[in-house]
């Protein structure tokens, strides 16, 4: 099964500190527009499911590379 590598860039914590974080083995991406979540689906961690809320957030860019995806909110 082919999976790609997820970098999700943004503020987030206390203090609305910019986290990055890097998903691998990544078989999904749901934008689910109705509640403004994504979702990314990792089939090797016996399907787990992250979800990120971008409600109050104004630009969500998205841009594939190969197999290599980055997710950038910004606010």
């Amino acid at each position: 099964m082919k999976t790609a590598t997820i970098t999700i860039t943004g503020k987030l914590g206390p203090g609305d500190s910019v986290t990055s974080l890097v998903f691998t083995g990544v078989t999904g991406l749901n934008f689910n527009i109705k509640d403004n979540t994504i979702e990314i689906v990792q089939a090797e961690l016996a399907e787990k499911h992250t979800f990120f809320d971008y409600d109050a957030t104004a630009t969500v860019t998205y841009i594939i590379s190969g197999d290599a995806a980055t997710i950038t909110i910004s606010q």
